[in-house]
């Protein structure tokens, strides 16, 4: 004799497993979206870097002065 198929049905799963689960995966796309912003950030860094230098025009607001 040989099993050829397992089925399951209607399986209850506990509300605290589901709500450990939900936050599990949770962390886990808040993580990845670290490492994303991360990786980005790095590659924003390395290119900002490696421009030259240059100066920066001062722009002054009118001056109200009077004579």
């Amino acid at each position: 004799m040989s099993v050829t198929s397992v089925e399951i049905r209607d399986v209850a799963i506990p509300v605290a497993l589901q709500d450990a689960m939900s936050r599990q995966a949770q962390a886990e796309r808040e993580k990845q979206a670290r490492v994303i912003l991360g990786s980005a950030e790095a590659e924003i860094s390395r290119e900002v870097l490696s421009r030259p230098p240059r100066s920066m025009p001062i722009i002054l607001p009118p001056c109200n002065c009077v004579p």
